[in-house]
């Protein structure tokens, strides 16, 4: 409208000045208002781009108390981030991308940092983990493209598992238990041809026992010396 306007003003100007003019002064005075219709209709385009287009370091979202609920802008690692906070100013809701690339949502409680997070790797990885009200990991469920499914349960004081498990690609599944220092002391496994197992290990990770069950030769106990060599066997008794 402004534009149109502005261009109604000019022409008025240009056909002004050339009253009384010959029929060349008068074709020069066409091809100069022809020339101003393209420059205004240049000019009202980028308008309109820059009006679709809106920046600022940060955007706000306030209540009727002006108290802000919701920003979207640049966090401190340079990393964009959407917030969302609740009546206390406390954040509930984190969307961010990580300067690793990763994709993360994080919700979180009114009690400190207590939560979960969820995490989507550039490769399609995903993991999901779950924390106490001091930050520390409890719990972390990943689908990875490479490593198998797997759920860990973690010593928050240690910020080792203590509790893992996992099924592999080809069907078998795998459970097992990890002192503080992250050493796996027992494991038990069902395969895919329905025969299963239960392994003890001592303190070195060394194994000592184990006990496994076949669907063709049934139960087997067996035990280990300090070296790993097979000691004893219900079956060759």
């Amino acid at each position: 409208m402004k534009g149109n306007i502005l261009l109604g003003l000019a022409a008025a100007t240009l056909l002004a000045a050339g009253a009384g003019c010959g029929k060349s002064d008068n074709t020069t005075l066409q091809a100069r208002l022809e020339a101003l219709e393209r420059t205004v209709a240049a000019q009202e385009k980028q308008h309109e781009g820059m009006k679709k287009k809106l920046s600022a370091g940060t955007f706000e979202v306030v209540d009727l108390k002006g108290q802000a609920r919701a920003a979207l802008g640049m966090g401190e690692d340079g990393c964009p981030a959407l917030t969302v906070f609740d009546q206390d100013r406390r954040p509930r809701l984190t969307l961010t991308v990580t300067p690793e690339g990763f994709a993360r949502l994080r919700l979180a409680g009114t009690e400190d940092q207590a939560g979960l997070s969820l995490v989507v790797k550039p490769f399609g990885d995903a993991g999901m983990s779950f924390y106490d009200k001091d930050g520390k990991e409890l719990i972390s469920l990943g689908l990875g493209s490479e490593e198998p499914p797997h759920l860990h349960f973690l010593d928050a004081a240690a910020g080792r598992p203590r509790i893992k498990l996992a099924m592999s690609r080809d069907g078998m599944t795998g459970l097992t238990l990890h002192s503080k220092e992250g050493k796996m002391l027992s494991r038990f496994t069902a395969m895919a041809d329905d025969s299963s197992g239960v392994w003890l290990m001592n303190s070195g990770e060394d194994l000592r026992a184990g006990l496994t069950s076949t669907p063709a030769k049934g139960g087997n106990l067996v035990t280990f010396d300090e070296t790993g060599r097979l000691f004893w066997s219900t079956m060759s008794n």
